[in-house]
């Protein structure tokens, strides 16, 4: 299937990889990671406030992979708190984050619905790179 083939993929690229030593804590921003929450949260319309600051765990994901992945797009597109736009990306990035969180040895994913630029301004401590 089209998703076995993502898999491997992705399996195939993380094999070349060193993992890091102890656990791991992963922070996911941009768009599959978020579409993600606010599905499993039901989330129609999109709350920021509510996707910030959420967790979701391998299980969680590869539930959420496997439930849309047996929706063909077309049904996708109604799901609740998954935006149209998504549908037909959804599963492969969704499918990605589970591969990524699986080899890491990582339970769960905190999720931000701040970009990489708030991570950016925290670390330097400067709220005006925005």
């Amino acid at each position: 299937s089209e998703l076995d083939a993502v898999r491997g993929s992705v399996d195939a690229l993380l094999g070349g990889l060193v993992r890091s030593e102890g656990p791991l804590t992963w922070v996911g921003i941009g768009g599959t990671i978020t579409a993600l929450v606010a599905v499993e949260l039901g989330l129609a319309p999109y709350d920021p406030s509510k996707v910030h600051g959420s967790n979701l765990t391998v299980d969680q994901v590869a539930g959420l992979v496997q439930r849309l992945g047996d929706l063909p797009v077309s049904e996708r597109r109604f799901v609740p708190g998954l935006d149209p736009k998504r549908a037909d990306v959804i599963v492969t990035g969704g499918c990605i984050v589970q591969r990524l969180l699986a080899w890491s040895g990582a339970y769960q994913t905190c999720v931000s619905d701040r970009g990489v630029r708030w991570g950016l301004a925290i670390e330097l401590g400067s709220p005006t790179l925005f």
